[in-house]
């Protein structure tokens, strides 16, 4: 059956409207020794943990409110160096336990050491696109080209093999993979800003098309480059998101140190889908809507890869 897997960045994650440990706890900058997956945080240093959340939130940027809560589950274990966060959890067998994790400014959370691809049996094949580099995107499809249906998991980063896998998505025969527009601005008064757009295009490929059914997991860790990906493959293939809404920040970034030692990121890019429906602000959207459950997280499960599972074996 398909395991959890850790999903590099964040800290803490959410599970049926519950904070806790979604085995990725490490980049928050605090180490997980002590906690494990499912296990429920009430609260942080005495403070509750969903408020705590909420009250980062509310510092910090984001284009929706998954991008913006995913940041302040991300922050709420950061303190003083050296200095231990003093945790309420609660486990799955319904007793709260006091576990102490030790900040570290050097912690960072462990990285999946499986494959990049592989069948899962032998007419569907999986590729963590978070692993998989562009030198490999020949291999895969070597391995995985004669499969039913292939599942790319884009939970997390990418490691720019967008554009290639598109190239070799393309039934379609689709020219562009995304739209871009720019604000111009001009040093002739009177005149509104004007916008220039352009399409970044799909190269072609001197392979045949994968022609099976592509499958594309998505969740709130989804952002910029791994939301861009999800553009292309969307515009090469007719593929089926399943998971949660995407972070929706996408475009070149332009950081601002204001006063107060504050540094403000912002983009002057406006990135949107092939067809013009709009991506920041937004995210995308899944088809098909699946998160983990904390059964699953403490069975060491993956809930949204066997959603996926379903999908490609029934169609439904």
């Amino acid at each position: 059956r398909p395991r959890a897997r850790a999903t590099p960045g964040g800290g803490l994650a959410r599970g049926e409207g519950r904070i806790g440990d979604g085995g990725r706890v490490g980049a928050g900058g605090a180490g997980r020794a002590g906690l494990q997956p499912g296990d429920v945080v009430l609260s942080v240093d005495g403070e509750d943990a969903d408020k705590r959340a909420r009250r980062l939130a509310d510092l910090l940027g984001g284009s929706t409110p998954a991008g913006r809560d995913l940041r302040g589950l991300g922050n709420m274990l950061r303190g003083e160096e050296g200095k231990a966060a003093v945790l309420q959890v609660e486990r799955g067998d319904g007793q709260v336990r006091t576990v102490s994790l030790m900040r570290s400014a050097s912690a960072r959370p462990a990285l999946p050491s499986a494959a990049p691809y592989r069948l899962l049996d032998a007419r569907i094949g999986y590729a963590d696109l978070n692993l998989l580099q562009p030198q490999q995107i020949d291999a895969m499809f070597d391995a995985l080209g004669q499969t039913d249906s292939l599942i790319l998991d884009m939970r997390g980063y990418p490691k720019g093999t967008g554009w290639m896998l598109a190239s070799r998505l393309n039934v379609r025969g689709a020219r562009s993979g995304a739209a871009f527009m720019r604000p111009v601005a001009s040093a002739m008064g009177g005149r509104e800003p004007a916008r220039q757009g352009s399409l970044q295009p799909i190269m072609a490929s001197k392979h045949a098309p994968y022609r099976g059914k592509v499958i594309m997991l998505l969740d709130e860790t989804s952002i910029s480059q791994a939301e861009h990906t999800a553009l292309f493959v969307e515009a090469a293939t007719p593929v089926t998101f399943i998971g949660g809404v995407t972070s929706g920040t996408n475009g070149d970034v332009t950081n601002t140190l204001l006063p107060g030692n504050i540094v403000v990121g912002f983009t002057g890019q406006e990135v949107r889908h092939a067809d013009g429906r709009p991506l920041q602000r937004v995210g995308i959207q899944p088809h098909i809507p699946s998160a983990p459950t904390l059964a699953g997280l403490r069975a060491g499960r993956d809930d949204v890869l066997e959603r996926a599972l379903t999908f490609a074996r029934s169609g439904k």
